[in-house]
């Protein structure tokens, strides 16, 4: 899968969806276990699978990225957080391409 067109989140969303400290982050950011882009953000996938590794490694306080409700896991709260952008008018969202529309 290709990360050139793909969709990129600011650090600040990784660590308000998370849980995890900023400075936690920015450590592993540090030491490269996190990449940014030239931009400053992290790919959506390599984010997933941060937060799903850290959980599994039972180290970090943090909060359940598997969440107990369909609301409270970590890519609803990306969505959550990404809507609220939208809603301030701090990111646009559009589709490009075909609809698949009846």
């Amino acid at each position: 899968m290709s990360e050139s067109n793909s969709l990129y989140i600011p650090k600040r969303v990784l660590v308000n969806a998370s849980g995890i400290d900023e400075k936690n982050v920015n450590a592993d950011i540090k030491s490269g276990a996190l990449k940014l882009n030239e931009n400053g953000n992290i790919w959506y996938r390599q984010a997933t699978q941060y937060v799903c590794q850290k959980w599994e490694q039972g180290k970090t306080d943090m909060y359940d990225p598997n969440g107990g409700e369909p609301d409270h896991n970590f890519s609803s709260r990306i969505l959550s957080i990404l809507d609220d952008e939208i809603g301030v008018s701090n990111l646009s969202f559009k589709w490009n391409g075909r609809s698949n529309q009846s």
